[in-house]
């Protein structure tokens, strides 16, 4: 199998690096999101916070930064670990590594932002039947196997 050196800006494909988190309440639930009916993409669809990591920010900075915008959960109140890694093309031909971390928290306090319009906490198999990404999907797949 041929592979190219990718150089930035050379590339002719879009490239993207996101960053999710698993928070993970004392009941032992995982924190669902609800996207917002004006999402740009996957509106209405269940998922857990995070974001895309802006060019040249600092990767725990970033997820904690999008942790407190759509959750209003500050640094404080998490100790956060990197869970899994995940890779692939997305439904627009684009190309994402996604970063999964996870975080327990003592509180069920949850602020949503405007990109979000219910949260609500879930058992990892109850989250599977909401409607949610197949990322999602992988994290709360690898979460089921390595918590039983």
């Amino acid at each position: 199998m041929k592979t190219e050196k990718l150089v930035p800006g050379e590339w002719g494909g879009n490239f993207g690096v996101a960053q999710r988190i698993l928070i993970i309440n004392t009941d032992k639930k995982i924190l669902a999101l609800r996207r917002s009916e004006t999402a740009p993409s996957r509106p209405l669809w269940w998922d857990i916070p995070g974001g895309v990591l802006e060019h040249g920010e600092d990767t725990m900075e970033g997820v904690l930064r999008e942790l407190e915008e759509e959750a209003g959960i500050t640094r404080d109140k998490v100790s956060i670990s990197i869970f899994d890694i995940g890779s692939g093309f997305n439904d627009k031909d684009e190309y994402w590594v996604t970063v999964c971390y996870i975080a327990d928290i003592d509180s069920s306090a949850v602020q949503l932002s405007f990109e979000h319009s219910e949260y609500k906490w879930v058992t990892p198999s109850e989250f599977l039947e909401l409607k949610t990404s197949p990322r999602i999907k992988q994290f709360l797949n690898k979460f089921i196997e390595s918590h039983s």
